[in-house]
């Protein structure tokens, strides 16, 4: 969805989220204690409003504070020397050219501020002493209407470890932040630094404590915003500290669903210090784990057992309770089963790719599809014990099962990572269970104009390049044309045609045809491509201005923090004027960072699973081709009662979804039915 991962009131925990863990009671103390907060209980030092007594300023901050240091991003900045005349074939190029991550630093510097020396990762202002009835200004998101505005908020409590702001004009006491404060000091942060990591302390601001702001929502429960954590030469919208954004409601605050947002948007905040790049699916997944430890069970986990074929993975522009859920229930499988969110949190590793590594540091001999198949069973019979097919401290099972008698067949798609489940009736006879899959899925969703194009990769904050040198000294003018596709997140990730005239060290972003100076959260660099192009469209974009240099020229594709689309493609790239032709395009003078040549044909995965309930459960995978054909005898036995069969698809290279045909036989032998071209329908 955005720059910040959000919750959103109907996605998150609803009003029937329940605390579960003891009450907790105020403290009254009157200093900051010391002593490691992540060992101990800390006591808040709660600093009234001006109203009530015991006014003071926040001093007397704890001098062992957990502290981190911010990791260094790779740069994504081209080298600052001109490209090889023998640039890498441009096949291998692609096909080893991971997404590299978004430097939001790095990108300033470079189209921006257009500077040689980076920009130093500190706020732009300095920040006094806080008292609590201070007031300030702070920016904030309006969802509805796709911007950014500005508040008034005042400072009314100080804890331990956080600021407690509320916009001006709205209800809420103090009793009720105070409780809150407590409740956060002495459960929440406790619970989130030794579990999943801690916050950039002192950070951007030099400032040990977080900004909690309460302000005017409509459409979110609360947010954290990446871009906070930037100098606002970065991001004009900065409010240059840590910091997390909670709806003022005096009806909301202080909640035991007020509560569990806090303890979501925490998790991101920490997670973001440790592993600013990671898929938000998994920040998501986390979040929700994290209130689930602090004893705010997400009711999102029944949303997503109402409907499992949501992808774990692939989340929509406007995700709902399923995508939380299923992501939750995941991860909260993954830490039943093999321990440890912290490893996971500060691997820094992205997605899928991450869990892999997680799997592996842990010793776990499991692969993430492993895990995932086993998961998908799991979601099913949810076993008594610790097996690999049981949540060992609930009972959650899909409710959502398709039913298919003998003889029956059922044609459908899925979205990539997720599961449809089909119960077989009528078993006493035996069955033949046949599976028809497609070799491949394309990776955008409509045909290539010609056998091939440069895709600009996909992922949560990621920056790729396309790049090649242009000589443009023997002419007086010149036109960059394209062909271009594209479906990006609107108003949140671009995409841009770049040229620079220092080796790579700056860019000047072109404002080409078709592209938008659309740009109400400050989130993009210049004019760009964003939302969906009709189809595939011809552009150019004017080099005139470059006349007699040699120069550097890119396609260069940005995504945020939160959700994606499938990107750009581009070809039949020419500059006339210099005899570079459309049938250049691939000749390996473009060089890819991270975009991927590709012939729109996506490898398919599918994961076919037989489980027999009965007496003993059964579980075993129906091997497939390499057409992904295959089939399966269930025999009679006894005590055999009700036969399963889930499908899955698993394709990380495109988000669309994967067609299927599954065919039920009753009884019969596998040689009676080789050779099928198709089943019952």
């Amino acid at each position: 969805m955005s720059a910040l991962l959000a919750c959103n009131s109907d996605a998150e925990n609803g009003p029937d989220a329940t605390l579960v863990t003891p009450s907790l009671s105020p403290a009254a103390v009157e200093t900051i204690p010391t002593g490691d907060p992540r060992t101990r209980t800390p006591t808040p030092v709660i600093e009234p409003t001006v109203e009530m007594s015991g006014v003071g300023d926040a001093g007397g901050l704890p001098t062992d504070h957990p502290t981190s240091t911010r990791p260094a991003p790779d740069s994504t900045g081209q080298p600052t020397v001109s490209l090889p005349a023998g640039a890498p074939d441009s096949d291998e190029a692609a096909e080893s050219s991971d997404p590299p991550d978004r430097d939001l630093m790095e990108l300033a510097r470079s189209l921006i501020l257009k500077q040689q020396e980076p920009i130093p990762h500190v706020a732009s202002r300095t920040f006094g002493p806080k008292t609590t009835g201070d007031t300030e200004e702070f920016f904030a998101l309006d969802l509805p209407n796709l911007r950014i505005h500005s508040v008034q908020a005042t400072l009314r409590v100080v804890s331990t470890h956080a600021y407690w702001y509320l916009e001006n004009g709205v209800g809420v006491s103090d009793e009720d932040l105070v409780d809150a404060a407590i409740a956060f000091e002495e459960e929440i942060y406790l619970q989130v630094t030794s579990n999943f990591g801690t916050e950039w302390s002192p950070g951007i601001d030099g400032d040990p404590r977080i900004t909690i702001l309460h302000v005017r929502l409509s459409g979110l429960t609360g947010y954290f915003s990446s871009m906070d954590e930037h100098p606002a030469s970065a991001f004009r919208f900065s409010n240059e500290r840590e910091m997390i954004y909670l709806v003022a409601d005096e009806r909301f605050v202080g909640t035991s669903r007020y509560l569990s947002v806090l303890t979501h948007e925490l998790q991101h905040l920490v997670h973001w210090n440790a592993d600013p790049s990671e898929e938000a699916w998994v920040g998501e997944g986390l979040s929700e784990l994290a209130a689930h430890k602090t004893g705010y069970e997400p009711v999102s986990a029944h949303a997503f057992l109402a409907n499992p074929t949501t992808s774990l993975v692939n989340w929509p522009s406007s995700p709902g309770p399923a995508h939380y859920g299923g992501d939750y229930l995941f991860f909260r499988y993954l830490y039943e089963r093999f321990g440890s969110p912290l490893r996971l949190v500060q691997n820094s590793l992205d997605g899928v790719a991450g869990v892999d590594s997680y799997l592996d540091e842990v010793g776990a001999g499991r692969t993430f599809k492993d895990v995932f198949k086993d998961w998908t069973v799991a979601n099913l019979l949810d076993e008594p014990g610790d097996g690999p097919y049981s949540y060992p401290n609930a009972e959650l099972r899909v409710r959502n099962i398709e039913e298919l008698g003998s003889n029956e067949g059922a044609g459908s798609s899925i979205p990539q990572y997720s599961a449809r489940y089909y119960s077989i009736k009528d078993v006493d006879e035996g069955l033949i269970i046949q599976f028809q899959g497609q070799s491949h899925t394309p990776v955008i969703p409509l045909d290539l104009v010609e056998g091939h194009c440069w895709w600009g990769n996909r992922g949560d904050s990621i920056s790729t390049t396309l790049t090649r040198n242009l000589d443009l000294t023997q002419v007086d003018d010149a036109t960059l044309s394209y062909r271009l596709w594209y479906d990006i997140e609107e108003g949140w990730d671009y995409a841009y045609v770049e040229v620079s005239v220092d080796r790579g060290s700056t860019w000047d972003i072109l404002e080409a045809e078709g592209t938008s100076g659309m740009d109400p959260l400050g989130i993009s660099f210049g004019p760009g491509y964003t939302g969906k192009s009709e189809g595939w469209e011809v552009f150019e974009a004017s080099l005139a201005e470059y006349a007699g240099l040699e120069v550097m020229a890119r396609f260069h594709y940005v995504t945020d923090d939160a959700l994606h689309e499938t990107g750009i493609c581009v070809d039949h790239i020419a500059v006339p004027e210099i005899g570079v032709m459309p049938d250049a395009s691939f000749d390996g003078s473009w060089v890819p960072r991270g975009f991927r040549r590709i012939d729109n044909r996506a490898p398919q995965e599918y994961i076919v699973q037989i489980v027999e309930v009965g007496s003993a459960n059964a579980v075993r995978e129906l091997r497939l081709n390499a057409h992904n054909e295959g089939q399966v005898v269930v025999s009679p036995t006894r005590g055999l009662e009700r036969v399963y069969v889930i499908v899955a698809a698993l394709s990380p290279d495109t988000m669309q979804e994967a067609p299927y045909h599954l065919s039920i036989w009753e009884g019969g032998s596998i040689s009676a039915r080789e050779g099928y071209g198709g089943g019952p329908s």
